[in-house]
């Protein structure tokens, strides 16, 4: 475990250097686990978004379209961080009142290959938490690049999972009942692929499987407990 993190590590600050900028342009498909979502990019089957991407990194400050990021601390054993992350399960139907994605703000950590995440929501539309804990493996591919495996457990807070997946009595219909959340969990597995096509061009690809708990599947939001995606994407690192 401990010669696959150090070479993980040796991988990316072989190609990734303490300030970087990098610009992709990708893609995303995944099947819709909602019942008629008309929220933007999800109110298809399968939904599919393209997108650019931009990433800076400057020393211990990080910033990606959905996330910030401060590292307080790192070594090769252990890494502390406060983020911002935008996050939910935005969500729109007719008769209901639209559920939007938030600010969630926290800590990271990583232990070996063991990452914890817990996160407050900072908007005040569900006043819930997130937690997560995570098995992640690299496996170095040398100048090729490097494939991460990852097996996540997340635990929704009962308002995070009333807000995005609950049925409000004003909202009750005929084939839609009342539904109050309380907390649940999902269990996600994906492969993280980047790879390096030359110092500065890379390539990555993550396809992932997400398996909802019977709490999300009893939603009457919610048709289907698997959800089935891959990102992939293609750009160049300054």
């Amino acid at each position: 475990m401990f010669t696959l993190a150090s070479q993980a590590r040796s991988v990316f600050s072989r190609y990734e250097k303490d300030k970087t900028f990098q610009i992709l342009v990708g893609g995303y498909v995944q099947n819709n686990i909602r019942v008629n979502n008309q929220v933007k990019y999800y109110n298809t089957d399968p939904v599919r978004a393209f997108f650019p991407y931009v990433r800076i990194k400057y020393n211990a400050f990080s910033i990606t379209p959905d996330a910030v990021r401060l590292v307080i601390t790192k070594s090769l054993l252990f890494k502390f961080d406060l983020r911002l992350s935008y996050k939910g399960h935005a969500y729109e139907t007719d008769g209901m009142a639209k559920r939007r994605n938030s600010i969630f703000g926290g800590v990271g950590m990583r232990i070996l290959m063991l990452k914890l995440e817990a996160l407050k929501d900072l908007s005040g539309f569900s006043n819930s938490a997130i937690y997560s804990a995570a098995i992640v493996i690299p496996i170095p591919l040398g100048k090729y690049g490097i494939i991460t495996l990852q097996a996540e457990i997340e635990y929704w807070e009962g308002k995070y999972v009333d807000y995005y997946f609950g049925v409000r009595e004003d909202e009750v219909t005929p084939t839609r009942p009342y539904y109050k959340g309380s907390w649940a969990s999902d269990y996600n597995f994906k492969i993280e692929g980047q790879f390096f096509l030359s110092p500065h061009w890379i390539m990555r690809i993550t396809p992932a499987f997400r398996y909802y708990d019977q709490t999300i599947f009893d939603s009457p939001t919610v048709t289907k407990r698997r959800e089935y995606s891959v990102l992939a994407g293609f750009g160049y690192q300054f």
